[in-house]
């Protein structure tokens, strides 16, 4: 019997729904506490050049006379309004001033990847005549499994605070009575600090029905804090990874996985982030003639394919993995814990869901147009 085969009868056991999944996470780091000083323009290379679309682009700080085509990320280099574009060539960053004053309308942030076009003259300031925010131009295939299934996420920190480091039988009855709301639910998506001993309980409530998935929060006493984030100690053990690296398939019915980290199931990508980009963005955006600046920002996570869009001032991060911070493919659900309170919509064929309150549910139908819907508490 295939290992597929083997997930799906374990899986659909005791009353259970019939569930395939898989976990793409961020593999632990090399260099945590002894960052790569250039991770970050690693990373922002990276990011260029998975954004091309295989087109051509003149480098920004060229003299030209006629209008051209640039990419870079948009970056301030002092605490004024001014914004540069940032291009990287063979590893040598280069910046250069944008004169947005011919644009009639703009949204632009530090760490957004932009594709312009203008001219340089005197090859140390772009006149900007227009601003492409990039698309998604990938098709998604059709789902690999089609049973519909009831997707739960809880934003722990939100819905107890953090927990009291109490004896574990003083935090379980609390923890248990959060859990109890979440019995009909086939997926649980629990994100924040649970330690050891929350996990086991967790683990062992999972048995029952409903799968459960554990994200450590990046400001959690239990977790690596850093972003991508690791729980320090975990109590699951994964199978090994499938043909694609760090593809695993899930074949218990509890899993600790990475903040962020991509879940498959049957066929449906949902990607989950504990880091408020929506926040993020809002902070540092300088914009002209936006009318509805969240909804901007939830456009601006999707469209820039990754989980880190902005370069933040005050969380670390590891950009020695940043190749997995990019995502891979159009995702179908994007799930972002944030402070903004803001309904879930779909962007193009993403259904983004801002986690503002403690908790949310989704029910999914692989097989619709539009296969995700909110379900009412």
């Amino acid at each position: 019997m295939d290992i597929e085969r083997q997930i799906l009868r374990r899986l659909s056991s005791g009353g259970r729904k019939v569930l395939d999944v898989k976990t793409l996470s961020v593999p632990p780091s090399d260099s945590m506490f002894d960052p790569d000083p250039n991770g970050v323009y690693r990373y922002i290379e990276l990011r260029i050049d998975s954004l091309r679309d295989g087109e051509e682009f003149t480098s920004p700080s060229a003299r030209t006379n006629s209008a051209k085509r640039y990419i870079g990320m948009v970056t301030q280099i002092d605490q004024t309004n001014v914004l540069y574009l940032l291009n990287i060539q063979n590893s040598c960053p280069t910046v250069t001033k944008m004169d947005l004053t011919q644009v009639a309308g703009y949204t632009l942030f530090p760490g957004q990847i932009v594709k312009l076009q203008g001219k340089n003259r005197l090859g140390n300031e772009i006149l900007v005549y227009e601003i492409d925010y990039l698309t998604q131009v990938e098709i998604l295939p059709p789902p690999l499994h089609r049973e519909a299934f009831k997707l739960s996420v809880l934003n722990l920190d939100k819905a107890l605070g953090k927990l009291a480091p109490t004896a574990a039988q003083e935090e379980v009855p609390a923890l248990a009575q959060l859990l109890a709301r979440y019995g009909s639910s086939d997926v649980l998506v629990i994100l924040g600090d649970l330690a050891p001993s929350e996990r086991e309980y967790c683990k062992e409530w999972s048995k029952k029905k409903t799968l459960t998935v554990a994200v450590p929060s990046h400001t959690s006493a239990n977790s690596t804090m850093v972003y991508p984030t690791h729980f320090t100690t975990t109590i699951s053990s994964q199978p090994p990874a499938t043909s694609k690296p760090y593809l695993f398939p899930v074949t218990n019915t509890f899993v600790e996985v990475s903040n962020p980290s991509i879940l498959y199931i049957n066929g449906i990508s949902i990607g989950v982030s504990g880091l408020d980009t929506v926040f993020g963005v809002l902070s540092l955006e300088a914009g002209k003639g936006v009318e509805d600046r969240v909804h901007t920002s939830l456009t601006h996570a999707v469209f820039q394919k990754t989980f880190l869009p902005f370069i933040p001032k005050n969380t670390p991060i590891d950009y020695t993995l940043g190749e997995h911070l990019v995502h891979p493919h159009i995702l179908d659900v994007l799930i972002i814990a944030t402070s903004i309170k803001t309904p879930p919509l779909y962007i193009d064929a993403t259904y983004v869901l801002p986690l503002s309150t403690e908790t949310h549910t989704l029910a999914i139908t692989p097989t619709d147009e539009q296969a995700v819907r909110s379900v009412a508490e």
